[in-house]
């Protein structure tokens, strides 16, 4: 994989350049190697994405996973916050994370914490993120909690990766066969009626009521297809966004056998690792399992989580 880096000798000049390597550590010590002092470190593909810029403006897995690893690497090596997050001002041209870093260094430079700023962005940063800066701030242990975060989110990334190649082959399948049926029933089945009408033939109930059903989507199909997309639209708003559409595709998951299987080792998987990283900061026992419970993603497993911490746990 190719790196770009940007680092400062002895002389304060600064050196720059593209380098073979398998992680970021690896470069980072060729760096060291040659007597300079790391400024930047970053992935060649994401340099030429950054500089490119991007259609849809929103802060990916992938940004978190840079700022995270990139702030702590820094931080390792001694180098000033301010400065690191100056490179990254000068080496992003996405909109919204050029805002955070300057909120970010704003509120520094006021005296506040670290944790502030991405408590300000609940819709891009989760209550685990937050406490576990606030507590690295309390234990003086910033750069190592920065490292835990960037590899939660990379785990994060992992998970739903799995996800996305597992539901390819059969939301494919069922997009053809939905497509398929849905050609016969609009356009072939009309024109095949024609044949019946002809004849004296008596046409079985269940039959005529899928033809009358094609000719009334072909002769609607101008305003059947918005509406269609619309309804789709409104149900996956429902299912993502609203808490009762939330709870019945969870009720859905969990009552379908192989997906129900990976849910629930998803769910284990996201409590191991984000209530060990919450312990590991120092996080108290009950408030690391009650923040936990909202990272699980599984609403039966929440609820059971959150029993245990207040009635079980808290009552002794």
């Amino acid at each position: 994989m190719q790196f770009h880096y940007i680092a400062a000798d002895a002389s304060n000049k600064t050196r720059e350049g593209d380098k073979e390597g398998k992680s970021t550590e690896e470069i980072l010590a060729f760096v060291f190697s040659q007597g300079w002092k790391p400024i930047s470190i970053k992935p060649l593909k994401q340099v030429i994405m950054v500089k490119q810029g991007t259609l849809f403006e929103r802060v990916t897995l992938q940004d978190k996973i840079f700022l995270f690893k990139y702030l702590s690497l820094m931080l390792k090596v001694g180098t000033d916050l301010f400065k690191a997050i100056d490179v990254l001002l000068e080496d992003t041209d996405k909109p919204l994370m050029r805002s955070l870093l300057l909120e970010i260094k704003t509120n520094l430079e006021r005296g506040n914490s670290l944790y502030v700023s991405f408590e300000n962005h609940p819709d891009i940063f989760s209550p685990i993120v937050v406490n576990l800066l606030k507590a690295a701030e309390a234990s003086g242990n910033l750069e190592q909690s920065m490292e835990d975060i960037s590899a939660t989110y990379a785990k994060e990334a992992e998970v739903k990766g799995k996800i996305q190649s597992a539901l390819i082959y059969p939301v494919l399948l069922l997009v053809v066969a939905s497509g398929v049926v849905g050609l016969m029933v609009t356009f072939v089945l009309p024109k095949m009626s024609t044949m019946f009408e002809g004849s004296d033939a008596k046409i079985p109930l269940f039959s005529l009521i899928v033809i009358r059903v094609g000719q009334f989507l072909n002769a609607n199909i101008v305003w059947i297809v918005p509406l269609m997309l619309v309804l789709i639209g409104g149900l996956a708003y429902f299912f993502i966004k609203v808490p009762a559409g939330q709870k019945a595709l969870d009720t859905i998951m969990r009552k379908t056998p192989l997906v129900k299987t990976l849910l629930q080792k998803i769910a284990l998987r996201r409590f191991a690792s984000t209530f060990g990283s919450l312990l590991k900061a120092g996080i108290p026992f009950i408030q690391a399992l009650e923040i936990t419970a909202d990272a699980v993603g599984e609403m039966e497993f929440r609820a059971a989580i959150l029993r245990i911490a207040r009635e079980n746990i808290a009552k002794g």
